[in-house]
């Protein structure tokens, strides 16, 4: 491979799902806006809740490992433009949020965005926002994005609220093509169950097997078993081994400073979802997607000064206010005398089973699960 793919760390992030067994819409009826969010400060002005929306819903930061804060989006706002007063009645808020509400007004409001990190030139966005007044004083809210708008912060934390996937099945599954290759070959695939008693990882080397969710019992397969549940006063791993065509099984409990804050199989599921599933929202903020009709999804293209091309394309499905499907395509394409090669990797990752999810315990994991001290 001419170079090594590496648009923002993507890859990294996505295969520890794909990867890892141990660690891991609806706009609402026609005649009615959903609220995603209220902002929590109050305004003075209508453009001053406008530019706080700006600075609270498309901008972000992160603090590094120094401790510093480091800009990843930059968002500025330009102007706005209002689309009229809309009857409070037509606005989903919850009682506390109709304390003291005086009138709500809709607005276009014209921003500029970039992905700081990369000095990518500002693009801008026109943005439909709420502006609600309370007495004297103004706070934005935000709905579901339209088709064509930029995602918000507040839309992605609403979409990753780990308590919608107390019950569910992730399956992950990675692909990848060399220069030589016709197309994208199996390389390995996850699937995880998750559910408040038990959770089950399944770690697959082979497409076929996979598809017939039977991971493979030799000491070639390299396919891996591993439940986490519940030990006492704490949690426990108990993964699977086959040794000279013998399966053995070995109990671990998770405890120490790294599981102090998981005591039970639910806050192992909260964590691998807020660190594993959607940890890609640390490196691709909100802001840097686009709304569709099924979700929402960001594009990245680079062409260096040699005419090589770096692409990715990062697609998110939505189904009734949850995260249902993750697809990433990243490439690198150059040309060589005027043949032009090829390189990519893709990860295809899918939710769902919501409410419907079983993890069956085999008795070898119990009697494991016996032998710790």
């Amino acid at each position: 491979m001419k170079k090594t793919l590496r648009v923002f760390g993507i890859i990294a992030v996505v295969v520890c799902l794909i990867v890892s067994i141990v660690a891991c819409d609806k706009k609402g009826d026609k005649d009615t806006i959903d609220v995603v969010a209220v902002s929590e400060s109050e305004y003075a002005s209508v453009e001053d809740a406008l530019k706080g929306y700006v600075k609270e819903e498309l901008a972000y930061s992160t603090t590094n490992y120094n401790n510093e804060v480091e800009e990843v989006v930059k968002a500025e706002y330009v102007s706005n433009e209002s689309k009229g007063e809309v009857a409070g009645n037509t606005i989903k808020l919850s009682d506390a949020q109709k304390t003291n509400f005086v009138s709500a007004e809709k607005y276009a409001v014209k921003v500029k965005v970039a992905f700081a990190s990369i000095n990518e030139d500002f693009s801008e966005a026109t943005q439909t926002v709420y502006v609600l007044k309370y007495g004297e004083k103004f706070k934005f809210m935000v709905s579901t994005p339209e088709v064509g708008e930029r995602i918000t912060n507040s839309y992605v934390k609403m979409l990753t609220d780990s308590s919608k996937y107390e019950n569910c099945t992730v399956s992950g599954v990675g692909m990848g093509k060399e220069e030589d290759d016709e197309e994208p070959i199996f390389d390995s695939a996850t699937e995880f169950k998750f559910t408040k008693e038990a959770s089950q990882q399944i770690k697959y080397y082979d497409k076929t097997r996979f598809d017939n969710h039977t991971p493979g019992g030799d000491d070639e397969s390299n396919d891996r078993v591993m439940y986490v549940v519940k030990n006492g006063d704490s949690i426990a791993s108990v993964e699977n081994r086959i040794s000279e065509d013998k399966e053995v099984w070995t109990a671990t409990a998770l405890e120490g400073e790294y599981y102090k804050d998981i005591k039970t199989v639910a806050d192992y599921n909260k964590y691998m979802f807020e660190n594993n599933v959607f940890y890609m929202f640390e490196n691709l903020p909100a802001a840097l997607f686009t709304k569709t009709e099924k979700g929402f999804e960001y594009k990245y293209e680079e062409v260096e000064e040699d005419g090589d091309k770096e692409t990715a394309v990062y697609t998110i499905t939505v189904s009734d206010n949850k995260i249902i499907g993750m697809n990433l395509i990243e490439s690198y394409i150059w040309t060589v005398e005027e043949k032009t090669y090829v390189e990519s990797f893709e990860s295809d990752s899918k939710i769902s089973a919501f409410g419907s999810t079983t993890v069956s315990v085999p008795e070898a994991v119990t009697e494991a699960l016996s032998q710790l001290a």
